[in-house]
């Protein structure tokens, strides 16, 4: 997941919050939420993701 992150030079980091479960954190620079959010959404489509909303834990 990193490289996708990485390949949108600058737009974006990924850091790794649990190794064991695979939760990451995205922290998204000013002004490209749109974009990398259409890119979380896409590979959540995919089913090559899957989104847990920290906010409704």
């Amino acid at each position: 997941m990193q490289w996708v992150i990485e390949a949108y030079d600058g737009m974006a980091s990924m850091r790794t919050v649990n190794p064991k479960t695979g939760e990451i954190e995205i922290s998204i620079a000013p002004g490209c939420r749109e974009e990398i959010l259409s890119l979380i959404n896409h590979l959540k489509e995919e089913g090559i993701i899957h989104v847990r909303d920290k906010k409704a834990d």
